[in-house]
């Protein structure tokens, strides 16, 4: 029975897990998206290239951690994935941003950044150290 509860509390994802994955999905989604954005900016002189890319990366966290499941957040774990192309449905958003749009990031965006990269970090040098 105490096996089973270990197993349980080991496997369950918590928010701070669909954080992190969605984090790195929308950071990743740049890549994955930039000639579109690029084409997207070029088309739209008006708009701020680097608030661009870093409201989308809010839109795309916010998402993500709406429609992410526990067994992409599992498969995701710490790591940038290498094929992002199978997490499209988590960062596809449409770009539907002008020149009226505030594409300022919220102050909970930009604190819950600081805090994820945080713990990212910590948690990434915690396996580091755990390896050697």
């Amino acid at each position: 029975m105490l096996f089973l509860l270990n197993l349980v509390i080991v496997y369950s994802i918590g928010f701070q897990d669909k954080e992190n994955a969605c984090f790195l999905l929308a950071n990743g989604a740049l890549r994955y998206r930039a000639g579109e954005l690029e084409n997207f900016v070029e088309l739209n002189l008006e708009i701020d290239k680097r608030k661009l890319l870093r409201r989308v990366v809010e839109d795309v966290f916010y998402y993500c951690v709406k429609k992410i499941n526990e067994d992409e957040v599992r498969r995701i774990g710490l790591k940038q994935p290498s094929d992002l192309s199978i997490y499209r449905r988590l960062f596809l958003i449409n770009l539907d941003y002008n020149k009226f749009t505030d594409l300022e990031n919220s102050e909970k965006f930009l604190k819950a950044r600081r805090t994820i990269n945080k713990r990212i970090g910590f948690e990434t040098e915690k396996l580091k150290s755990r390896d050697l």
